[in-house]
């Protein structure tokens, strides 16, 4: 059994052109024991409340991508704040710094990033975290805010391994989650690093709808291909595949406490 740490099941559906996520679940498959839910844009937190409450096995993270970070106001900041009360709702984020597209301001962005972690850490929350092409602005917010007692998903880790490395000297609580991604050929150094990060601060995760491991690469992800990014991973840390699904399944219990 694996549980899929980051996943947005509102847009797999759009991908899929589904209506109803019962018209999903028969393709992922009887392993999949549990799914977070990442709800990361305001006009998406009531259908992520609505997924939660409706599926037992669905937990969410809300928060504000940094796509967004130019539309967050005092209102949605309460509207999370009130969401993390909420029993099904595991975490704050994902929240960051995306350089890589640059749809909001990158000061804009930074500011958004730090309201957003005094806030989840105010609430005793852990956070997920996104970075793209942001390390040092990333590094920097993180040493001068993060508690070491904050539980850290770095979702969908495709920065240096320079990066990780810093970062797990900040913390003991930082985890990092690995996509599809991983199996492209042209993601060595993805792969370099994931040798590197000790197989105890790793999440398996897909980041689905997007980045769809081989063989399916170019059609929408989905939670059930879980077992294809973790075989890789298996296989780079050179340990049999049963371990690997239940040192992620600790992992995660300890990250999320699901």
């Amino acid at each position: 059994m694996f549980i899929d740490t980051h996943c947005h099941l509102d847009m797999i559906l759009a991908k899929k052109n589904l209506t109803d996520l019962e018209e999903l679940l028969p393709e992922l498959g009887d392993q999949l024991e549990k799914m977070i839910h990442i709800a990361c844009d305001a006009g998406a937190f009531a259908a992520g409340i609505a997924f939660a409450e409706k599926y037992e096995n669905i937990y969410l993270g809300m928060g504000v991508h940094p796509h967004d970070a130019k539309d967050y106001n005092s209102h949605t900041h309460q509207k999370l704040i009130d969401f993390m009360q909420h029993p099904k709702v595991v975490a704050w984020g994902e929240c960051g710094l995306d350089y890589h597209y640059d749809n909001s301001p990158r000061e804009i962005q930074k500011s958004v990033f730090i309201q957003q972690i005094r806030a989840a850490q105010k609430l005793a929350k852990p956070l997920i975290i996104h970075t793209r092409d942001a390390e040092a602005d990333t590094l920097e917010i993180l040493q001068k805010e993060l508690s070491p007692n904050t539980k850290v998903h770095v979702h969908c880790f495709t920065s240096h391994e320079s990066l990780a490395l810093e970062l797990l000297k900040l913390s003991s609580n930082i985890y990092f989650g690995f996509t599809g991604v991983l199996t492209f050929k042209s993601a060595q150094d993805i792969r370099d690093t994931v040798k590197k990060i000790p197989l105890e601060k790793i999440l398996l995760e897909t980041d689905s709808p997007f980045m769809a491991p081989k063989p399916f690469r170019g059609k929408p992800c989905h939670p059930g291909m879980v077992p294809y990014i973790a075989q890789e991973i298996a296989t780079l840390k050179n340990e049999p595949l049963e371990k690997l699904f239940l040192q992620c399944r600790a992992n995660t219990q300890k990250m999320y406490g699901i």
